[in-house]
């Protein structure tokens, strides 16, 4: 890295995302009934990288060929980029009104995979005057909101990662408060086994379930300083080097975390 001038960390992290987003060699051409060759595009990988949020102009670098060629072969398999959901302003304030109400601190990114992810795809526009409409306040507050946050008990007030604060705004926060109300009001005491072991059995499957929909949604929003989510990512890396296609399903799951160790 330092041969092409990249020393510090966070140049060195920036052209590692940069370069993940091209392809290593174009596709193989098949011979078609007229014509001269054409790129061999599966639908099934198209349709994948389309659902993944890829714009054409990222699919085209990923997969070595023309923006023209990724328009004609979504014309032959019938994609589209902009097929929204034909849903009513009622029932998209339902539905986004119960998404706010388990997720109140969630953004806009983030609310717009949440509804992606209930099978609904509606346009920007549509859905900020739909948050304008059930939750002003919270648009405000997310606006002024601080960029990190500081926990704990430390000496150098050191701030935790934008992921963990991520996770505890989305998700832990709303438990967090319940958890410390119930204590107040004398329905928790958590000095006590009994209680402990009902709030577990009570909340555990929810926070659970809250967790995994935040990641999925999570996992599927457009980080702002890579200007891509980390879907697309990980999506991007699989095409060019694949990893762990003969990984086992239990070796899989912990597959690149610190420790981790390969049972074969």
């Amino acid at each position: 890295m330092e041969i092409l001038g990249v020393s510090s960390r966070a140049d060195m992290m920036k052209l590692r995302t940069e370069c993940v987003k091209y392809g290593t060699s174009a596709p193989n051409k098949i011979n078609s009934e007229c014509g001269p060759p054409k790129f061999d595009i599966p639908k099934s990988v198209l349709k994948s990288v389309l659902e993944n949020g890829f714009k054409i102009s990222d699919i085209s670098k990923l997969l070595s060929v023309s923006e023209s060629t990724i328009y004609r072969r979504m014309s032959q398999f019938g994609l589209s980029k902009m097929n929204f959901t034909q849903i009513d302003d009622s029932d998209l304030d339902l539905t986004l009104g119960q998404i706010i109400k388990e997720f109140p601190l969630c953004g806009e990114t983030l609310l717009q995979q949440m509804l992606l992810l209930k099978g609904i795809r509606v346009q920007r526009w549509r859905l900020r005057e739909c948050m304008h409409r059930l939750d002003t306040a919270g648009v405000q507050a997310r606006r002024t909101g601080p960029n990190s946050m500081v926990t704990g008990k430390s000496t150098h007030n050191q701030r935790i990662e934008r992921l963990w604060r991520d996770v505890y705004e989305g998700v832990l926060s709303y438990f967090y408060n319940l958890f410390y109300f119930m204590e107040d009001e004398g329905y928790l005491d958590p000095l006590k086994l009994t209680n402990l072991a009902a709030l577990h059995f009570v909340f555990m499957d929810e926070i659970n379930r809250k967790l995994q929909f935040w990641a999925e949604a999570w996992a599927g929003h457009r980080l702002r300083t890579v200007n891509s989510s980390p879907l697309s990512l990980w999506t991007s890396g699989q095409l060019q080097n694949a990893v762990g296609i003969t990984e086992g399903e239990a070796n899989l799951q912990d597959y690149g975390i610190e420790g981790y160790v390969d049972q074969k």
